[in-house]
């Protein structure tokens, strides 16, 4: 028998390395094989410094341009504000790296053009976080839901929090981009895979920066309605999708609980934490239990909303490491990622013709060709 030689880790640099990089990102990139972390870069010396210590790159750098002229890099990791992320994507595909940028990938129209146009020429592929796809709880929820579809389906999309929580720069719609644009991205992305069904029309309402409620009509009449805002707490759960179709309901319950009852069957199924979650204490029973016991393992006297998540212990699986995980093993073996340049473009778009829908007060067109590479 033939033993297959193992596969050269991809040297991996890593420009912005803030808390959301240092908390997800270069922990799963540090532990899984595929990759090997090269060179870190950030503006901030004094953070670079902490996060090389931690992770021992073979270079640290606070300028750019040291990673997209090194020929030993293989791929970039983009994790900067979103205003610099279709600069840092056209600097690395211009230079044949792949690159992984955090979402979402462009804020503008003009700059997704741009970005698509960059890869239809270079050798580097695109990968964009939007890292719900893999988590083990919504592809077990697609398997059920491919088991018993017919015909269009009706879904319900909650994405609610605590504003307070969140950077405010998010809100402000030249530097963050608004909501839509930092939060719904995931879901604009999430529904198209999930129902295997391209978006066609949106229509939303709501201020520009936040608390919206989109509509999204897909090509086979399927509509979705995505309820993205901020006016919630952080003891409720955050995410819920209810999937309606051929008389049969599926929900899934913050990536921790699957349900499902319909005359194909029942089933009830609660998925294990992430890797780095602390364990769960016995009373917390329920989804609301639940979520109250990952804000209630804080230092005593904390309510500021800012620090109850940084002492967020309890944490459930989006599909962070799997998601790393599939892209390396894509670029191992020179294979398309799904969470492509095309990914990222649909979702952008959806948000930007769901803000012109505000504008306009009627549903907007959402054209394929704007985001296709072909």
């Amino acid at each position: 028998m033939t033993m297959s030689r193992p596969r050269k880790p991809l040297n991996a640099a890593i420009i912005g390395a803030g808390a959301f990089i240092a908390r997800q990102h270069l922990p799963n990139l540090a532990r899984n094989p595929r990759f090997r972390i090269h060179t870190l870069c950030d503006l901030n010396a004094a953070l670079l410094d902490e996060r090389a210590a931690a992770f021992r790159p073979k270079a640290a750098t606070t300028d750019a341009r040291d990673v997209f002229n090194d020929p030993e890099i293989d791929v970039v990791f983009v994790g900067t504000r979103s205003s610099q992320h279709a600069r840092l994507i056209l600097a690395a595909l211009q230079s044949d790296k792949h690159v992984f940028v955090e979402k979402p990938m462009t804020m503008t129209l003009a700059e997704t053009r741009c970005v698509l146009a960059a890869a239809r020429r270079s050798r580097g592929q695109v990968g964009v976080g939007f890292n719900r796809r893999y988590a083990p709880s919504v592809i077990e929820a697609k398997r059920l839901f491919d088991s018993f579809r017919k015909g269009s389906a009706n879904v319900l999309y909650r994405i609610v929090d605590d504003h307070d929580i969140r950077p405010r720069y998010i809100f402000d719609m030249k530097d963050g981009g608004g909501h839509l644009l930092q939060e719904a991205c995931h879901i604009f992305d999430l529904l198209p895979w999930f129902l295997g069904q391209e978006p066609v029309e949106v229509y939303a309402v709501g201020p520009m920066e936040t608390d919206n409620l989109i509509t999204v009509t897909f090509a086979d009449g399927s509509i979705a309605g995505i309820l993205c805002g901020g006016k919630g707490g952080c003891f409720y759960p955050k995410e819920c999708m209810e999937v309606f179709c051929n008389r049969m309901t599926l929900a899934l319950d913050q990536f921790r609980e699957l349900r499902m009852e319909g005359p194909g069957g029942a089933l009830l199924r609660t998925f294990p934490l992430a890797a780095n979650s602390r364990k769960l204490p016995p009373k917390a029973r329920g989804m609301t239990g639940f979520y109250k016991a990952s804000f209630a393992q804080r230092p005593a006297g904390v309510d500021d909303p800012a620090r109850l998540i940084a002492a967020h212990r309890l944490l459930v699986d989006k599909g962070h490491a799997q998601m790393l995980d599939a892209f390396g093993k894509a670029l191992q073996e020179g294979l398309p990622f799904p969470l492509s340049v095309v990914a990222g473009a649909r979702a952008t778009l959806c948000a930007l013709r769901s803000y012109d829908s505000i504008r306009k007060g009627r549903p907007v067109k959402i054209k394929a060709d704007e985001y296709q590479l072909d």
